[in-house]
């Protein structure tokens, strides 16, 4: 369930619960505010597996998009219209694990199949949250290892070894990367170990 409240008063605005029963009774990921198409939007991965786009004035729920069989852990991050969000269960037409999505965010209703503008499977992308910079999405899947991926979702061959650095090329091994951040005014990407 998500919670709005008065920043002046701390008076509740609304209550949502967006989604079915959660698969999960947990789920880590931070909801975001992005105004897309004119509207501000909360957008929030949910314990049901879906990512929800709501009306962050009155909680109405805008589009929904099923990514996982499972609750979701990933925050999304949001440019312009586009929304990515990753994770790490099984997906829910296929056995394999773990996928990054690029969502239509402006398109309403059930955007499953409408507003799915590309998706790669067997990315592993439980934990940490995407970032943009430069053109390019970078995603840190479950093992350690950081991806850069083109505006159209495919690996960019001229970022580390065919897409993908390690823990170890950059001489950090038995470190494992927990987060990622797009700095603003130079397109600077920054990870957390």
């Amino acid at each position: 369930r998500l919670l709005a409240l008065d920043k002046l008063t701390g008076e509740p605005m609304w209550w949502a619960a967006p989604g079915g029963d959660p698969n999960d009774p947990t789920c880590y990921a931070t909801p975001v505010v992005a105004v897309i198409g004119g509207r501000r939007l909360l957008i929030a991965p949910n314990g049901d597996g879906q990512v929800y786009g709501m009306d962050a004035r009155t909680g109405e729920r805008v589009w929904n998009f099923l990514l996982s069989k499972r609750g979701l852990n990933s925050t999304p991050v949001v440019e312009g219209n586009r929304v990515y969000v990753g994770q790490s269960e099984e997906n829910p037409d296929t056995t394999e694990m773990g996928s990054v999505v690029c969502i239509d965010g402006s398109k309403t209703g059930d955007l499953t199949q409408s507003g799915l503008l590309w998706r790669v499977d067997g990315l592993e992308l439980g934990f940490s949250s995407p970032a943009i910079a430069n053109g390019r999405l970078y995603v840190v899947d479950n093992g350690a290892n950081l991806y850069a991926l083109d505006a159209e979702g495919k690996l960019d061959p001229s970022f580390g070894e065919g897409g993908s650095v390690s823990m170890a090329a950059l001489g950090l091994e038995g470190f494992s990367l927990r987060s990622l951040a797009s700095l603003s005014g130079g397109g600077v990407v920054a990870a957390g170990a």
